[in-house]
């Protein structure tokens, strides 16, 4: 017999409990556990052996693994710890299904998708946790709110993903019913705490870049509405991504400012953790210090090809 989607939705109390396992009592889990239990302890009874499978969709090859892997293990991690402590009173075992949605290094929408099709598949899976990027999310929230299928993000903050006009196009099929939680605060929250700090900082004027994806510009968008709003000047608000490379060596920059003065032309590297998936496409780098081309060359993942890295005076690293 085949869950139905309220036997899968109502699995989502379990999850919550599932998810703070690891930062609860044993009592406690167990004991938030049970109460949900019959609602979803019905459906795996028929075919599944006393199983009962919590997808995982993330990130977690490529660039994006540093960030996807540790995020897995925690599931994985919170899911024995549940069922070292007696989860529905060892009557069901819980299992980790793991899925990758990064493609060639990036996570990707379409990947995230067809890894949710998997799991609304098996009739063993009742929830998921999952997935990291906001604009996975946006490709997977449709597939489990018409399947019913309890999905839980560790990391999602775009609010048009459960607010507003943007939240209601994502849930057609069933639009009363919500399966998708998370456990982040929106990018309109984020958004507004940074633009504070950055006041509270003494930042009068900032110039403000991101990646164009829907993570990226939703929190910058957010920053910038709440910086101007307490009295903050935005010198201007660029974006990059592989698309901004062209043809030609790309400078990089240590410092903002250098790049500023510049006109902007060429890519400020604050965080070398995101170099290999936005600057391999380019056919050289062109680095103002040894010191950044030598973290550059670090950054990238070896066997895979990458293009040269040089300093200003065309010295290779």
């Amino acid at each position: 017999m085949r869950p139905t989607p309220i036997s899968r939705a109502s699995f989502g109390g379990v999850l919550v409990a599932l998810v703070t396992a690891c930062s609860s009592s044993t009592s406690t889990t167990s004991t938030t556990a049970s109460s949900s239990a019959p609602g979803a302890s019905s459906a795996p009874a028929a075919g599944s052996g006393g199983i009962i499978k919590i997808g995982v969709d993330l990130p977690v090859s490529g660039a994006d693994a540093a960030i996807g892997v540790p995020t897995q293990n925690g599931a994985v991690l919170a899911i024995e710890a549940a069922n070292k402590s007696g989860f529905t009173g060892g009557v069901f075992k819980l299992e980790a299904s793991l899925l990758d949605d990064a493609v060639q290094g990036k996570h990707d929408p379409a990947a995230g998708a067809q890894n949710v099709k998997t799991f609304i598949a098996d009739n063993a899976v009742l929830a998921m946790v999952g997935p990291f990027n906001s604009n996975v999310a946006k490709s997977e929230i449709p597939l489990t709110n018409d399947a019913g299928l309890a999905q839980i993000s560790p990391s999602n903050t775009n609010d048009g993903l459960t607010v507003g006009a943007d939240a209601k196009k994502l849930r057609t099929a069933h639009p009363d019913t919500n399966a998708y939680f998370r456990v982040c605060t929106k990018d309109s929250r984020q958004g507004g705490a940074l633009a504070q700090f950055a006041q509270k900082l003494g930042f009068k004027k900032v110039f403000i870049i991101d990646d164009n994806e829907t993570y990226g510009k939703g929190l910058a968008d957010s920053f910038e509405a709440a910086y101007k709003g307490l009295g903050g000047t935005v010198l201007g608000h660029e974006w990059i991504d592989d698309a901004f490379l062209g043809n030609e060596p790309l400078a990089v920059y240590d410092n903002a400012l250098t790049w500023l003065r510049g006109g902007c032309r060429g890519v400020v590297v604050l965080d070398c953790q995101a170099a290999p998936l936005l600057l391999r496409e380019a056919p050289a780098l062109v680095c103002e210090s040894p010191a950044t081309a030598r973290r550059l060359t670090e950054a990238f993942e070896r066997p895979r090809p990458h293009p040269p890295v040089l300093v200003h005076t065309g010295e290779k690293q």
